[in-house]
């Protein structure tokens, strides 16, 4: 990522918790090609409870755009209901490009100001679209001058005997549609 004006590089943030079901719906995007995302949601404590796979956003070979209106419409409301709260924003990158790019770090700083956070997390999720993945965790932080620090931090999935994912399992998922995706990746 290029040192754009206003943004820092620090040291490593505390690192990304995520449940099983976040874990398990993360998988479902690395089964899908590069450059889609989703909504990553927190009760507290730390941890990413939820992972909302934008099935409607606008992709292209180098660009992923969410579909604000159905977060803003559906998810959002359901997740305050719940006692969820934004907490980030997850996308996936081809594996040789892991890092944020500079339209990452902008669109970074607008959902800080948007959601009227301090810190956003901002997972990537370095794949071909074939199952196999490496992630890079990155944490946004908003900074009293308009600014912001980025910080690089690990993603720490959960105990491996809560994640009971085969690389069929994987395969089967990217051959169903988005509106069945929608279904299991309920909001």
């Amino acid at each position: 990522m290029s040192k754009g004006r206003g943004a820092r590089r620090s040291s490593l943030a505390v690192p990304i918790r995520l449940t099983p079901q976040a874990w398990r719906h993360l998988t479902l995007l690395a089964g899908r090609p590069p450059e889609g995302g989703g909504l990553l949601g927190s009760r507290g404590g730390g941890v990413v409870d939820r992972l909302w796979l934008d099935c409607r956003g606008q992709t292209a070979p180098g660009s992923y755009t969410p579909d604000t209106a159905s977060i803003n419409r559906l998810v959002l409301p359901v997740w305050r209901t719940e006692g969820i709260a934004p907490v980030g924003f997850l996308h996936s990158h081809p594996p040789d490009c892991p890092a944020l790019s500079g339209a990452d770090a902008a669109y970074a700083l607008r959902l800080l100001r948007a959601l009227r956070v301090r810190r956003l997390l901002m997972p990537l999720l370095c794949g071909d679209g074939s199952g196999a993945f490496f992630l890079r965790g990155y944490a946004v932080q908003a900074l009293s001058g308009g600014g912001m620090r980025l910080r690089r931090c690990r993603v720490l999935p959960p105990p491996l005997h809560c994640v009971p994912v085969r690389r069929a399992q994987i395969k089967k998922t990217d051959a169903r549609s988005c509106a069945s995706d929608k279904k299991e990746n309920a909001i």
